[in-house]
C-alpha cells in the first residue's frame, strides 16, 4: 500500500475506534489487514504524539546495489564469472566508496544469474 494511503487508513482506524467501533470493524472499514495488538499500538501512539505518529517511521537499510553499481557488478561477473565476491567487494569500495557485505553481493549475483560456483563445482 502506498505510504499516503497507509497513513490515511491508520488514521481512519484509530478515529473509528475512538468513536466506539471494535478494533476488527475499524480495521475492516479502513481496509487494513492488521492484528488487534497493532491497532491498539497505533491508537496509543496517536494519543501520545498525534496523527504524525502514524506515519511510517522505518529507516531500514538503503538499497546499495542499484543503478551504476549494479550494472558494474553484473558486467564484471559476466566478463569474469569466477571472480570471488571478496574481490568484487574490494572493487566496489575502491570505485564507488561503497561498503557492501559479501553475502549481499552473493544475493545480488544469484538474482542476476551470475553466481560464482563453489570450488568443488569448479573442479568437476
Amino acid at each position: 500500500m502506498e505510504e499516503s494511503k497507509l497513513y490515511m487508513a491508520r488514521v481512519q482506524v484509530v478515529e473509528a475506534m475512538e468513536q466506539g467501533l471494535p478494533w476488527h470493524e475499524a480495521a475492516k472499514r479502513a481496509g487494513l489487514p492488521i492484528s488487534q495488538s497493532t491497532v491498539y499500538r497505533l491508537r496509543q501512539r496517536m494519543r501520545k504524539a498525534g496523527e504524525q505518529a502514524l506515519r511510517e517511521g522505518r529507516h531500514g537499510h538503503p538499497i546499495k546495489l542499484r543503478g551504476e553499481v549494479r550494472k558494474f557488478l553484473e558486467e564484471t561477473c559476466r566478463q569474469v564469472p569466477h571472480t570471488p565476491s571478496h574481490e568484487i567487494q574490494t572493487h566496489l569500495a575502491e570505485r564507488f566508496s561503497l561498503t557492501v557485505s559479501v553475502s549481499q553481493i552473493n544475493r545480488v549475483r544469484a538474482t542476476l544469474g551470475v553466481s560464482n560456483p563453489p570450488q568443488s563445482a569448479k573442479k568437476k
